[in-house]
């Protein structure tokens, strides 16, 4: 991500796979680990009130009563203490705020669902990362908080490939999240990321259900990236009647981007007016069953239907 006058200052990353050993030990997410980091993270969130500070997990989470617990990698390693090693992100999002940042943004890509545990326990308060404190910020810092699925719901990954959130995510910082700040200016921002991010989630198989969501009252406006042009937004394409779809190929700006039966869940296209049609091809020769000409298509995604009319 890039934004005009805010260049990467420093960048924490903390992983771990289940089949291979990391040979720095500091970067696993144990919850000293994150602690450390998060403090380290927060003194320099805190040098300037120009700052733009963005946390990210993903990672298994879990719900008891309202409260959502981040489990840190030896989460239940202290059976009579196990959310000792879990985090509270909303809590931490709220201590935050004595930062000097006043841009923050925090995406909690995990689930928040009620599992079977050993135990029926109750009030449950998962460790502080960050003391809160009484400060002059309020008002003052624009915080968002992202939720990669409702609370109480669950957040889908996608084996050996990036979370169902983290995909919408990318697509959308190329332009399904885009506003435009001056004639030459598009910056995808908090806003419309959430709206972009969860009609995008809705279009994969693996995202039904899953409904991205504001968090602790924490919705505020940030911008997140500045585009290096215009925006590229995903935009969905069907025939009028759906059942042309099955007989013809896609084709946008006189390409083909999908194949009898075949059509994709969306295109990816530039802003502007885009030329659509449904053409089937066969040894006679190809036929036009619809188009539309001249469509223009805008953030956050585009809906397109081309009217094939009749009956195939």
């Amino acid at each position: 991500m890039t934004l005009q006058g805010k260049p990467l200052r420093t960048l924490r990353v903390l992983g771990s796979s289940p089949t291979t050993a990391t040979p720095w030990p500091d970067s696993e997410p144990t919850f000293q680990n994150i602690q450390g980091h998060v403090h380290d993270w927060y003194d320099d969130v805190d040098t300037h009130e120009q700052n733009l500070a963005v946390f990210y997990f993903c990672g298994h989470g879990l719900r008891i009563g309202a409260v959502q617990a981040l489990l840190a990698q030896d989460f239940g390693s202290n059976s009579h203490l196990p959310f000792s090693h879990a985090i509270e992100p909303e809590q931490f999002a709220r201590a935050m705020g004595k930062a000097r940042a006043l841009q923050q943004v925090f995406l909690i890509d995990a689930c928040s669902t009620t599992l079977k545990l050993p135990e029926d326990y109750e009030e449950i308060q998962p460790s502080s990362l960050i003391q809160a404190a009484r400060n002059d910020n309020l008002g003052l810092t624009r915080r968002a908080f992202i939720r990669a699925s409702e609370f109480g719901t669950s957040a889908y990954g996608v084996p050996g490939a990036p979370s169902v959130f983290m995909t919408a995510f990318l697509t959308a910082m190329r332009g399904a999240a885009a506003v435009r700040r001056t004639p030459t200016e598009w910056v995808a921002n908090t806003d419309v990321l959430k709206t972009a991010a969860n009609w995008l989630i809705q279009q994969t198989p693996h995202g039904v259900g899953q409904e991205v969501a504001y968090g602790g009252g924490l919705s505020s406006t940030v911008d997140l990236h500045e585009l290096p042009g215009v925006p590229l937004l995903p935009v969905q394409v069907t025939c009028d009647p759906s059942a042309f779809e099955a007989l013809a190929e896609l084709h946008v700006d006189q390409l083909s981007k999908g194949g009898q039966g075949h059509w994709p869940a969306n295109v990816e296209l530039p802003l502007g007016n885009h030329d659509f049609q449904a053409i089937e091809s066969t040894s006679a020769g190809k036929t036009v069953h619809g188009e539309l000409l001249g469509e223009y298509v805008f953030p956050p995604y585009g809906l397109v239907s081309i009217p094939c009319g009749g009956t195939p």
